[in-house]
């Protein structure tokens, strides 16, 4: 008796053991909705595996947070028919094949963020015809083979973010004649080695936190549909004179966190004709040529916050007819064009806002009249102070300008507006 429960209990044991290791213990709890998470009464340790039973009614498919996940199921497809969301995030996932996504020809999203996918093979998305959005961010990838994105003709959003990606061959993205955003951040490129060709729609390109040192003469210059472009936290130190040819329609230009010390000294933006947001805060500049803002009379907003730029001068800025916005706080501005305000009107008829806080003294050069024209124009800078007795004192500083000036906003006090704040 004792020979047969001990044999009983053996059985068991290997039954339980090939449950897990079989086929049908892959499946997925269906939710309340078509949208499906899947929950695995077991890991993915090999490749191959198979979820059962079919469930056609099934449009999305989610399997997050389970790092015993380390491959993705082969008959997906199969399962789900009309699946048109495929979600793998927060895996193990360290390799992608092509029987992964064999038959998927209706999906219009897969996001595999957060594996540990190092490569991207040739073929690997070839059935994926229909697919709009591909999210590959906070992976290991290095290398994405030449053919990869071959297939993808529908494809509008790439997110490739977060990865070790050094370098891209030129031939990458030439078949994504559909792409709008192409997202590239938080990489190891030194440099831009692709053309961009055949990305005649791309409307927003980010390279955000790579190795840039240089922009060279015409690498954007096939992305005549580009609006959006982020080169911010770099370490830019040259702008060749044509880098941005070619970007005839780009309205917005970040290049934020950078090193451009000397890269103010000449016409950059020339080509630029419809610029409207142009930001270049921490970049050490100290000086800007007269000739720097030539060619982009529409632009709106300009900031230019924690730099070290000593002088406001107006001749620099009579290009930009347009400008509604001017942010130069945290400079070491001590000298102020008279004329920048006392003119204000016809050199610059629509601004609207200017900050000049936290820069190191202002000089007195305004008359009070001017000040008083301007409004509500100058920023206020409110700061509550204490005495030694503890009384509130309210204080309000424009622009940080020297004691003489703040003697006289009991005048300018009934025409400005301030705030107010008690301890």
């Amino acid at each position: 008796m004792i020979k047969i429960l001990s044999l009983l209990g053996y059985l068991l044991i290997v039954l339980s053991v090939t449950s897990v290791l079989g086929d049908e213990n892959l499946t997925c709890k269906i939710g309340e909705t078509f949208w499906t998470t899947c929950t695995l009464n077991g890991p993915i340790l090999e490749k191959g595996r198979t979820i059962n039973p079919v469930r056609s009614e099934v449009y999305g498919l989610i399997i997050r947070n389970d790092e015993s996940v380390k491959y993705l199921p082969d008959n997906v497809s199969s399962v789900f028919p009309k699946l048109t969301s495929y979600e793998v995030k927060r895996c193990s996932i360290a390799d992608i094949h092509k029987s992964n996504f064999n038959g998927l020809s209706n999906l219009l999203t897969l996001s595999l963020m957060y594996n540990q996918i190092e490569r991207i093979e040739a073929d690997v998305f070839d059935d994926l015809v229909e697919l709009e959005t591909l999210n590959l961010v906070g992976n290991k990838i290095k290398h994405i083979d030449v053919g990869a994105f071959k297939n993808l003709k529908e494809l509008k959003n790439l997110f490739l973010d977060y990865n070790q990606l050094e370098e891209l061959n030129d031939e990458l993205f030439r078949n994504l004649t559909s792409l709008y955003v192409l997202s590239l951040g938080f990489n190891s490129m030194k440099s831009i080695n692709i053309s961009f060709d055949g990305l005649k729609t791309l409307n927003h390109l980010d390279l955000m936190g790579n190795q840039l040192e240089k922009l060279e003469n015409d690498w954007f210059k096939n992305l005549e549909s580009l609006k959006y472009l982020t080169l911010s936290s770099n370490l830019i130190t040259e702008v060749d004179e044509n880098a941005f040819t070619g970007l005839s329609n780009l309205y917005s230009l970040d290049l934020s966190h950078n090193q451009l010390v000397g890269g103010m000294d000449h016409a950059m933006f020339k080509t630029l004709s419809h610029l409207h947001m142009l930001e270049m805060t921490n970049n050490s500049i100290k000086h800007i040529n007269a000739s720097a803002f030539n060619g982009i009379g529409d632009l709106k907003s300009l900031i230019l916050d924690h730099n070290q730029i000593e002088k406001l001068d107006h001749v620099v800025l009579t290009q930009l007819t347009n400008l509604t916005y001017l942010y130069m706080a945290n400079n070491s501005i001590t000298d102020v064009d008279a004329k920048f305000f006392a003119e204000r009107s016809k050199f610059f008829p629509n601004l609207k806002d200017v900050d000049l806080t936290s820069n190191i003294s202002i000089n007195k050069m305004f008359v009070l009249e001017d000040l008083i024209s301007l409004e509500g124009l100058i920023k206020c800078r409110c700061e509550k102070i204490a005495d030694s007795n503890d009384v509130s004192i309210d204080e309000c500083q424009i622009n940080e300008f020297k004691e003489e000036m703040l003697a006289k906003f009991s005048e300018l006090e009934k025409k400005l507006h301030f705030c107010r704040s008690t301890i």
